[in-house]
């Protein structure tokens, strides 16, 4: 066997990546398969709320929600170690809260930009995204984790003889449900200085390479609210 020479290593190490950064679609629709899966459990407690049941629903909407937060964290930190080998060099983690720490560190916005299903035309002829919203926060994200594992755990002992387990609510779901949904369907993901913009819409994938001159102006646009 003969060793490639150490030039090509790089080239090698750069196809990988590019490889890996085919999977981004894939966390995608997988998210958006399972929010579909909640909506129909949510849709299925809100048409018998009176079922003796419907904590078997909630339960899976909690369950199904907070691995969502996790599928999200773990796409995020892949586009990011897709971008750069040395970018996220620890991916032995798995809490969005530790992860999100990572990203945060090596990007100014390493979170999801909700975006216009049309690209919008600039004055040179190029075509541009169209941001709705600034990027979700990422402390939304592990909120809804941390409060989704506070409904599923039983805790501690005392908690229950106080009585101080968390109740159910189903509209709180919901609304976490369509957020990420609004967040996901049409989204941009900016990576470090904006050189390489990765697109998700219409179930299409696209990346966008730029000189990374490019800038996020957020300043007259809206927060984007994940977690109310």
């Amino acid at each position: 066997m003969t060793d490639l020479p150490a030039a090509d290593e790089p080239a090698k190490a750069a196809e990988d990546r590019g490889h890996l950064l085919g999977e981004y679609p894939n966390f995608i629709r997988k998210i958006l398969q399972t929010l579909d899966a909640v909506t129909e459990s949510i849709d299925e407690m809100k048409a018998h709320p009176d079922h003796p049941n419907n904590w078997k629903n909630c339960d899976f909407a909690c369950f199904e929600l907070r691995k969502i937060c996790e599928y999200l964290t773990l796409v995020i930190v892949l586009a990011h170690h897709c971008d750069d080998a040395e970018a996220v060099s620890d991916l032995s983690k798995w809490r969005p809260k530790d992860l999100l720490n990572q990203a945060g560190k090596l990007n100014e916005h390493p979170t999801p930009i909700p975006i216009g299903k049309d690209f919008a035309a600039a004055e040179d002829g190029s075509k541009q995204i169209l941001p709705l919203s600034r990027p979700a926060r990422a402390a939304e994200i592990s909120a809804i984790y941390g409060q989704c594992s506070d409904v599923l755990h039983a805790g501690s002992l005392q908690r229950i003889l106080d009585n101080k387990l968390p109740a159910y609510d189903v509209a709180k779901l919901e609304r976490w449900n369509e957020a990420f949904r609004k967040l996901l369907e049409h989204h941009a993901l900016l990576l470090p200085g904006i050189k390489r913009v990765l697109i998700y819409s219409d179930n299409q994938f696209l990346v966008l390479e730029s000189d990374g001159l490019a800038v996020l102006d957020t300043s007259n646009l809206p927060e984007f609210d994940l977690l109310s």
